[in-house]
């Protein structure tokens, strides 16, 4: 079974009736072949992927958007003031992200991020090598994935 790694650690995050929700969601979903018309927030994915390629002003997030259609205005114009106060005056420099999947089993995770961008705070002075960071993250990562492969098999 192949899954996007944020359903799976939406999975993993839950207990109890809500998991066996979403490992059903997750399945169901899993079946569906992906359709662009019922992808409700594409448009704002590939927006902001647009804003930091072309490190635009993050005030263009809505006009690269877009038209919308009415029912989509109102979540898009709080997700876009969200994503805005996210930002606050976070140094953003974009670069491609990699993709790859995790396996466990007959499990698959992609690990596919839409957004490729290290976010900094302002003037922060960096003390660490970049070598040291990428352990780090790595360490992280490998973290995640093993204090959810006592889960995994659940799915």
């Amino acid at each position: 079974m192949d899954i996007p790694l944020t359903s799976f650690i939406d999975f993993v995050l839950k207990s109890g009736s809500p998991k066996m929700t979403s490992a059903k969601k997750i399945k169901s979903q899993s079946e569906e072949d992906y359709n662009v018309a019922t992808d409700y927030y594409k448009r704002f994915r590939e927006a902001v992927q647009e804003l930091h390629k072309k490190d635009l002003q993050k005030a263009t997030l809505l006009k690269l958007v877009g038209p919308l259609p009415p029912n989509k205005v109102e979540n898009y114009k709080k997700m876009a003031e969200g994503y805005k106060k996210f930002l606050g005056k976070k140094e953003v420099k974009w670069f491609k992200p990699s993709r790859e999947n995790w396996k466990q089993g007959n499990l698959t995770i992609a690990i596919n991020p839409e957004l490729g961008s290290p976010f900094r705070q302002p003037l922060e002075k960096e003390s660490r090598s970049d070598r040291s960071l990428e352990i780090e993250k790595t360490e992280i990562a490998n973290s995640l994935i093993d204090r959810t492969k006592k889960n995994a098999y659940c799915l």
